[in-house]
């Protein structure tokens, strides 16, 4: 703004410069690559900031001065409310916990959370929508009586379902046709890929260990920026993968090679597998080279797999704990209806919040 500022005052203001405020985010993992650029609100024209004399350059420097100030004040301004139009802003923290609990609570529920389970623009365009709402609530004596009412209800839940033993996934869960069938399939699926889930997750525990290791040392001993624990992260899985995937294949080749691993697999194949002669009489007669591309089979695999494990582990286990949880909550059906029908009551509660003050 202070460039645009001078840019007019050589000529006078009469260049009609509008501003078009944005932000670029990245972090120093990415280094020169920009991770997000946002477009916050309507450009912004100078002149309308604040009242210019027609002929800026004739007035005394003082009052030029007072010109530029207000055109810095009053732009400050507009930018300010532009961004909190944008992002979730809450200026009073006395109502932080209220808005946590009932935005966990109502993003979360099935009718309101639309999407493949992962739908981040629509979960925060509701959180947004909720904390503006409760803010002006709680502008008015009706909307602080409101707010007191929903705090209780949800205080009282909590402690139900903490008395019940159940978690709230439990009870918002709607068991209908989509759902049952998605979890289902990555379920199977899960099963179906777990050898190599299973051996990228053992073949990559030693990198990611060291990963966490590097990130709790330097945020929670060294008492540095998240920012630079998942950095030093990030480096050391990698310098420890570096290390660790050739030592591992060089070892693998002197044990085929020279360890008789290779012998003992071949009989194992022979034995049980679906292993021809012509390839059984090949890897007898060039057992190193056999040896040797094993081993960087086995490089690759273990590079390969790191993010292959990781992702369809996380996916299993989601879809099992979902399945462990849906048996679970035949066994306490009563309780589950009971704790719905409260949660319910309290999104309705926040329905008609956000109808009456949004």
């Amino acid at each position: 703004m202070f460039m645009a500022i001078q840019a007019e005052k050589e000529f006078n203001f009469r260049l009609n410069m509008r501003i078009v405020p944005y932000g670029f985010f990245y972090d120093r993992i990415n280094k020169f690559q920009s991770a997000v650029c946002v477009v916050f609100g309507r450009p912004i024209k100078l002149k309308d900031l604040t009242e210019i004399p027609d002929d800026f350059l004739a007035e005394s420097e003082s009052d030029q001065h007072t010109v530029e100030k207000k055109i810095m004040f009053n732009g400050k301004k507009r930018l300010q409310k532009d961004i909190e139009e944008l992002i979730i802003s809450i200026p009073d923290k006395n109502l932080v916990d209220l808005i946590d609990d009932a935005t966990q609570l109502y993003v979360l529920s099935p009718i309101k959370y639309m999407g493949r389970y992962n739908n981040v623009s629509e979960k925060y365009r509701l959180s947004k929508v909720l904390s503006d709402s409760i803010q002006g609530a709680n502008q008015t004596e009706e909307g602080r009586e409101r707010l007191s009412d929903l705090k209780r209800k949800i205080g009282e839940y909590r402690s139900n379902l903490k008395r019940a033993g159940l978690r709230d996934a439990v009870v918002r869960r709607e068991h209908t046709g989509a759902e049952i069938g998605y979890h289902i399939r990555v379920f199977l699926k899960g099963i179906l890929l777990s050898p190599l889930i299973g051996y990228g997750w053992l073949a990559n525990l030693i990198p990611r260990l060291v990963g966490r290791f590097m990130r709790y040392k330097v945020i929670e001993v060294q008492r540095r920026p998240k920012v630079d624990g998942d950095e030093s992260a990030i480096i050391g899985a990698t310098v420890s993968a570096l290390i660790l995937y050739p030592v591992i294949s060089v070892l693998l080749y002197y044990f085929l090679a020279f360890g008789g691993g290779l012998q003992s697999l071949l009989q194992l194949l022979q034995e049980y597998g679906p292993i021809t002669s012509g390839v059984l009489g090949f890897a007898e007669e060039y057992s190193r080279l056999t040896s040797g591309l094993l081993a960087a089979v086995n490089f690759y695999l273990m590079a390969r797999l790191w993010r292959f494990s990781l992702y369809h582990g996380s996916e299993f286990r989601s879809a099992a704990y979902w399945l462990y949880d849906s048996l679970g909550e035949l066994f306490s059906s009563r309780a589950v209806r009971k704790l719905r029908e409260q949660r319910y009551e309290i999104i309705d509660a926040l329905d008609f919040l956000i109808g009456d003050y949004y």
